[in-house]
């Protein structure tokens, strides 16, 4: 019954966050347009996954069924292996935090390590024995200038 709550609680958050992984760059987990021109990426948490946790978040998603955390009707959700997986769970990680009255969107991981993460290769380099860290990021919307011109 545990699972079913639990499942039943996160699979909007991690659907919405996986939401970014379909139209994020290959190689990033923050969409092409995650900042727009004049604003700034603020931080406002970070995380460190042991390969231990994601080890245990992937089997705890198989042992509910799911061979990938988003719903994949037409087999279009790539390569899914450990750097998906540790992919998945940055965002989740990343999904409940605070956003700040100057940002705009859902806060996004910015994976710092491993420093191979965003590589071309990643699939065939990241493994979970890497463990991964990183920092949740928002955009800070551009500041408007208060001045009046008369």
């Amino acid at each position: 019954m545990h699972r079913r709550i639990r499942s039943f609680v996160f699979r909007p958050l991690l659907a919405g966050g996986l939401a970014l992984v379909s139209t994020v760059h290959a190689h990033d987990t923050r969409p092409a347009n995650f900042c727009p021109v004049g604003g700034t990426e603020m931080v406002v948490s970070q995380f460190v996954l042991t390969p231990q946790q994601l080890q245990q978040y992937r089997d705890a998603h198989i042992a509910i069924g799911e061979t990938s955390p988003m719903e994949c009707p037409d087999k279009s959700c790539g390569i899914v292996d450990d750097w998906y997986w540790a992919s998945a769970m940055a965002m989740e990680q990343c999904a409940p935090m605070e956003k700040s009255l100057l940002a705009q969107g859902t806060p996004a991981p910015q994976v710092q390590w491993p420093s191979y993460f965003y590589s071309a290769d990643h699939h065939q380099l990241y493994r979970f024995k890497a463990g991964l860290s990183g920092v949740c990021v928002v955009c800070a919307k551009p500041q408007r200038s208060t001045t009046a011109t008369y």
